[in-house]
């Protein structure tokens, strides 16, 4: 089970993150995995917008990207997921 006053609760204690960022590493934090179509689904920011937050968050190590493959090395998509 996870712990929301650790991972949340110092998330939003930090000045060092916007409020774009703090929204999206919650939406990950909560839902363990979440694609750019996902995250742009379930709020107001477009597509670059949403990118940019999660680029800033990858380059602050609070989440990580995954990249799915099929077995013959087709693209499929992108993940994210919060580093714990």
């Amino acid at each position: 089970d996870r712990s929301v006053s650790r991972g949340l609760g110092d998330v939003y204690k930090r000045q060092m993150l916007s409020f774009k960022e703090k929204g999206l590493y919650t939406a990950i934090y909560l839902n363990e995995t979440m694609n750019v179509d996902q995250l742009v689904e379930s709020g107001k920011d477009k597509a670059d917008a949403v990118r940019s937050g999660l680029k800033k968050l990858i380059e602050k190590q609070y989440i990580k990207k995954s990249v799915v493959r099929e077995k013959n090395g087709n693209f499929v998509t992108v993940y994210y997921q919060v580093i714990e």
